[in-house]
C-alpha cells in the first residue's frame, strides 16, 4: 500500500530497507497534515522529528585558511567500513590463498570462511577524519586550490538511525554485500562528535557574489569531483552526474551507493541536460487533463478544478489521482490557491510543517537492528532483531523468537534511543 504509484516500491524487485526506511519517513511526514486528528500534532506522530538532526560541515580553504559552514538536516548516520583497517588483515589473506588453492584442485572447502573483522570505532573515526577536497573553488582566492572538510553533529535525536555501508564494487564491477562483520555496541556515546557553534568564527570565507543579480536561478550542477571519480570507476558520464545530483553531491561514497541502487534504471544513462530541457514539452502534456478521468473523480464528489490539480500532479494516472485527492482532503483549497499562484507543484508549495529537531545528550543505547541476508543488492531477505524486555527477539516474516546470541556484527541499519 505504501509503495503504491511508486516506481520501485511498487514492484516486486528486491528492495534497499534504508531507501524503503526513509520514502516511508518522508511519506509519514507528509501525510500528516490531513491525517492530524488520527496521529495527533506531537512529535510522536511524526517519525521526521524523532530520527532527524543536523550535521555541521565545516570546508577551509587552504590557500586562505578561511572556511565556510554548511548546516543540513539527516534522518541517518552512514557510516563506512574500512577494510583497509581489519584487524585480521593477514588471517583473511591467509584464508584467501588457501581457498585459491583448493579451488584449483576442486577441495571442497574444510573451514569456515574468514571474513574481515574492523572495529566499530574505525568506522566513527572515518566518519569524523578530515576529507580533502582537491578542486575547491574559493571565494577568497577567486581560484580553484585544496580544501579540507570537517563534518560533525549539530543536534542528537531522540532516535538515531545508523547505516553501515555495506555495498561495494568488486574487481569484476559486480555490486557485492561487502563481506565484514562489525561488532556495533549497544552503548553509544558520541558527544565528541558534537560541533561547536560557527557563531562566533570570524575566520570566515566571503559570501559568493560573482554571479549577476539578475541571473535566473540555475538549477543544482552536479560535483565534477564526485563525477571524475565515478567516471574513473567504470561509470557512465550521465550516470554518474545523476547519482551525484541524486545525493546533493554529498560525497562520493554517498553517490557511489545511489549508483550501486540504480545502475539498472532505465533511465540511469540519459543526460541530464536533456531531461531537463524536456521539461516544458512534458508539462504541457501534463497540464491536459483527460475529460473523462476529470468526471470519473468529479463523480466521487470533487470538484472540477480539484479534478484537474489531481491528475496533473500524479502524471494523470486516474487511481493515483483519486488517492491524491482524498489523501489531501483537508487542504484542497490551499493546493488549488498554491497552483492559480503560479506554483509548479502544488504540493511542494503547501510543504508539510517543517521537522522540529530534538537535541539532547548524545548517549545511546540499541533498540534494534536489521539485517540483511544475501550476497548482493539483487536478491536476499531482511530480517529483524528488537530489544523487549532485555531480551533480543528475532522477527523473520512470520516467524518470531527469542534471539540467544543475536548476529550484532553484521547488521545493516541499527536504531538507537537516546538516554534519559
Amino acid at each position: 500500500v505504501a509503495g503504491k504509484g511508486h516506481p520501485e516500491f511498487s514492484t516486486a524487485n528486491q528492495q534497499d530497507a534504508l531507501e524503503f526506511l526513509q520514502y516511508m519517513t518522508e511519506l509519514i511526514h507528509r501525510s500528516r497534515a490531513a491525517d492530524a486528528a488520527r496521529l495527533g500534532a506531537g512529535e510522536e506522530g511524526d517519525p521526521q522529528g524523532l530520527f532527524s538532526f543536523r550535521m555541521l560541515d565545516k570546508v577551509t580553504c587552504k590557500a586562505s585558511e578561511l572556511s565556510k559552514y554548511i548546516d543540513r538536516v539527516e534522518n541517518t548516520l552512514s557510516l563506512s567500513i574500512p577494510l583497509e583497517r581489519a584487524t585480521n588483515a593477514a588471517s583473511v589473506a591467509e584464508y584467501r590463498e588457501r581457498e585459491e588453492k583448493r579451488q584449483k584442485v576442486a577441495e571442497r572447502a574444510a573451514e569456515e570462511p574468514v571474513k574481515y573483522n574492523v572495529a566499530f570505532e574505525d568506522c566513527l573515526a572515518t566518519f569524523a577524519e578530515p576529507e580533502t577536497i582537491p578542486d575547491f573553488l574559493s571565494s577568497a582566492t577567486k581560484a580553484k586550490g585544496e580544501a579540507v572538510k570537517v563534518t560533525k553533529m549539530r543536534t542528537f535525536p531522540k532516535y538515531l538511525w545508523v547505516h553501515m555501508r555495506r555495498y561495494v564494487i568488486d574487481e569484476n564491477w559486480t555490486v557485492n554485500k561487502l563481506d565484514a562483520t562489525v561488532d556495533v555496541p549497544e552503548d553509544l556515546d558520541l558527544e565528541r562528535f558534537r560541533a561547536q557553534d560557527p557563531s562566533g568564527d570570524a575566520n570566515l570565507l566571503p559570501a559568493d557574489d560573482d554571479a549577476p543579480a539578475s541571473a535566473p536561478a540555475a538549477g543544482p550542477e552536479p560535483n565534477s569531483e564526485i563525477v571524475a571519480q565515478l567516471v574513473g570507476m567504470g561509470f557512465s558520464e550521465n550516470g554518474s552526474k545523476r547519482a551525484a545530483l541524486a545525493v546533493q553531491n554529498s560525497s562520493a561514497e554517498a553517490s557511489m551507493e545511489w549508483v550501486f541502487q540504480h545502475m539498472n534504471d532505465p533511465d540511469f544513462n540519459d543526460p541530464v541536460v536533456a531531461a531537463a530541457a524536456a521539461a516544458p514539452q512534458a508539462q504541457a502534456a501534463q497540464d491536459e487533463a483527460n475529460p473523462e478521468s476529470v468526471a470519473m473523480l468529479m463523480s466521487m464528489g470533487f470538484g472540477d478544478d480539484a479534478a484537474k490539480l489531481a491528475l496533473k500532479e500524479t502524471n494523470q494516472s486516474l487511481e493515483r489521482a483519486a488517492d491524491w485527492l482524498f489523501s489531501h482532503a483537508g487542504e484542497i483549497d490551499a493546493l488549488l490557491q498554491a497552483a492559480k499562484s503560479g506554483a509548479a507543484s502544488a504540493a511542494s508549495a503547501v510543504a508539510p510543517e517543517p521537522v522540529k529537531i530534538d537535541d539532547g545528550p548524545g548517549r545511546y543505547k540499541m533498540v534494534g537492528f536489521a539485517s540483511h541476508i544475501g550476497s548482493n543488492t539483487s536478491s536476499g531477505h531482511y530480517v529483524a532483531h528488537i530489544k523487549k524486555d532485555g531480551e533480543w527477539v528475532l522477527f523473520n516474516d512470520s516467524k518470531v523468537a527469542l534471539s540467544e546470541n543475536p548476529p550484532k556484527d553484521v547488521g545493516y541499519l541499527y536504531l538507537f534511543k537516546r538516554n534519559s
